[in-house]
């Protein structure tokens, strides 16, 4: 669901209460892109997300902000670099095992902030989020991804920041709209590997491996 595909619902917290993900590639086509990225990740309901970017598509200015689609809006807890889809598949197993540990939670948006802090043209806006443990989740998940990636003998990924991207900018940047963002929540139950695809698909990111939480 693209983001031009808007309902006639208020922007704010989501009646529906379940996890979202990427589009899974078997079903949609896509494959993993060549010299992609992987990471693990986690995704907004479709409710939510489809409320994010419609709410984006109404707040950036179209001529200098590039929104996110609602199917790739997503927090990146850790960056792995790229992998052949052999190796994905060791870390898949091994993620299942080191998960069980983490419990599901809820990840709040909080501020939309832009990058770089300290310039007035912005590259990237996004809005920030945060655990329903202030942060403790967030770490634990990311140091559990760490031993997996030890563990299938893959070097360490690199943390991600909490945040959701909403849109880019070019080059030259673009000042950030004056507004505030809706209080959206949604509900963490799975971890995704996934990747960057390419050929027939919903977006920008494809899931290898759906991780359950608890």
């Amino acid at each position: 669901m693209d983001a031009g595909e808007q309902s006639d619902e208020t922007f704010g917290a989501p009646s529906g209460d379940w996890a979202g993900g990427p589009a899974d590639g078997a079903m949609e086509g896509a494959r993993p892109r060549a010299g992609g990225n992987w990471f693990v990740g986690a995704w907004p309901s479709p409710q939510v997300a489809h409320e994010i970017a419609a709410w984006s598509q109404l707040t950036f200015e179209p001529g200098g902000w590039r929104c996110s689609l609602a199917g790739d809006l997503h927090a990146t807890l850790a960056f792995l670099g790229q992998l052949e889809v052999e190796r994905a598949g060791d870390l898949a197993r091994v993620l299942e095992l080191e998960l069980r540990g983490v419990r599901k939670t809820r990840l709040e948006c909080g501020e939309l902030r832009g990058f770089p802090a300290q310039e007035e043209f912005k590259r990237v806006a996004y809005l920030s989020i945060v655990d329903d443990c202030a942060g403790a989740w967030w770490h634990e998940a990311v140091e559990r991804i760490g031993r997996a990636c030890a563990r299938a003998g893959l070097p360490q990924p690199e943390p991600g920041i909490p945040h959701l991207t909403l849109a880019r900018a070019g080059s030259a940047g673009s000042a950030l709209p004056h507004t505030s963002a809706p209080g959206w929540e949604f509900r963490v139950d799975a971890l995704y590997l996934a990747c960057r695809s390419e050929g027939t698909r919903h977006g920008r990111y494809m899931s290898f491996a759906r991780i359950s939480c608890g």
